[in-house]
Formats: structure tokens, C-alpha cells, sequence
């Protein structure tokens, strides 16, 4: 059997931030602006996030996930005109607003990956008691005590100064959220 890709965490970094630090410029000027355009930005930015990490993603709606990255499609069960992946390598969600993001953590949970990711927005104060929240939904989701070892969990706050993006990454380990 091949090996399957698994992404840690600090290479979605990595990518994230090679991608992310290559467009801030245009991330900034949209940042305070509606909440469309700048979705559509950062949508825009995942295809080369996941080329980065030798993926292929599908940018849309793939069983309510915002985006997944995968290595292959299922072509031998279905038709290459759809994408069915073999396995999902990266669930991926977006979320605009901080509030009701322990929803979008709580869907990660039902998907099968070796790496989730919630990118959302929040200031300093804010971060500690989400975190708290997604470590409590996810230590409650842990049926088999493998999320810290096989199946990490990464959320990426944004924040903007007005002149750059600066982001904070953290991921689950033993029942709660370290900095990255």
C-alpha cells in the first residue's frame, strides 16, 4: 500500500504563510472591507496553499467542508468529471466571524483527516476563550484518544494592524491548544 501524504501542522504553516506574506498587500486593503470580497480572497489563496504542500484541493462545498486537500481522486469507483477523493488529506474551514466558530470546530470532528484546520479572525483578548471552547468540543469528540497523535486539529487566528495580516497558529495537543 502507498504511503499517504499527511501534512503536519507546521508545514500547512509553512505554506500558509509563503502564500499568505506573498498577497498582504491586497489581504489588507479588503481586510475591514465587506465580508464577501474578502472571503473570496482568501479562498482564492488556498489552490496555492495546497500546491505548496503537493495537494489538489476542492475549493467548494465538499460534504459542507469549506475546502479539502487530497492527492488523488477515486477514478476507479467514479467518474474523473467529479471529484471523489480516496482520502482527505486537509479538512478545511473558513469562518469571517469568531462567533459560532465552535460549530465549524465541532463539524471538523466528523471528518476522517490527519489535519483540520479553522481559519478565523479574532483579537488578542478573544483567543484564549475559543481555544478553550475548541479543546473541550474536540477532548469531548475524542472517542479513541488519537486526535493529539494522528488526527491534528489546527486553528490560524488573523488579525490586521490596517498596514500588515499577522497570523497566530495553534494546535491541539493533550487536551488543549499550544502556539506553534
Amino acid at each position: 500500500m502507498a504511503n499517504k501524504a499527511i501534512v503536519l501542522p507546521e508545514q500547512f504553516k509553512e505554506a500558509f504563510l509563503k502564500v499568505i506574506t506573498a498577497k498582504d498587500a491586497e489581504i489588507v486593503s479588503i481586510w475591514r472591507g465587506p465580508l464577501s470580497p474578502f472571503t473570496k480572497k482568501m479562498r482564492e489563496l488556498l489552490p496555492d496553499i495546497a500546491s505548496h504542500l503537493g495537494l489538489n484541493i476542492y475549493n467548494d462545498e465538499y460534504y459542507t467542508l469549506d475546502a479539502v486537500f487530497y492527492e488523488e481522486k477515486d477514478t476507479m469507483h467514479f467518474s474523473a468529471d467529479y471529484t471523489f477523493a480516496k482520502y482527505i488529506a486537509v479538512a478545511l474551514e473558513h469562518e469571517n466571524r469568531l462567533m459560532g466558530t465552535e460549530i465549524e470546530i465541532n463539524k471538523l470532528q466528523l471528518f476522517n483527516a490527519p489535519l483540520k484546520v479553522l481559519i478565523t479572525y479574532a483579537e488578542e483578548d478573544q483567543k484564549k476563550k475559543y481555544l478553550d471552547i475548541y479543546s473541550r468540543i474536540i477532548s469531548e469528540a475524542d472517542v479513541f484518544g488519537d486526535i493529539s497523535t494522528h488526527k491534528k486539529q489546527l486553528v490560524i487566528f488573523g488579525q490586521c494592524d490596517g498596514t500588515r495580516s499577522e497570523w497566530s497558529f495553534h494546535v491541539y495537543q493533550d487536551g488543549r491548544f499550544v502556539a506553534i
